[in-house]
């Protein structure tokens, strides 16, 4: 089992269900991964900008509660996050 699988199980085993992202490469091994365990009950929803992985994230978990998982990919993704007010 490789590394981002064993996360990817991780994540779900905490009962997360949604994970917004934008793969590149620095995620794109997590990404594929959340995508096997897609049978398990996790739906991957891909997003064409970083900040709206984290806006859905967030509002995904206010909406919901639990965990609001978001994936962007470092370095440029990262930077392309911006700061948010609580």
């Amino acid at each position: 089992m490789k590394v981002a699988e064993a996360i990817a199980r991780a994540v779900r085993a905490e009962g997360v269900t949604d994970v917004f992202g934008l793969m590149g490469d620095g995620n794109m091994d997590f990404m594929a991964a959340m995508r096997e365990v897609a049978d398990l009950g996790v739906s991957v929803w891909d997003v064409r900008h970083e900040g709206a992985a984290v806006g859905m994230a967030d509002g995904y978990q206010r909406v919901k509660g639990g965990v609001g998982v978001a994936s962007v990919t470092n370095g440029p993704g990262v930077t392309q996050l911006g700061q948010r007010s609580p």
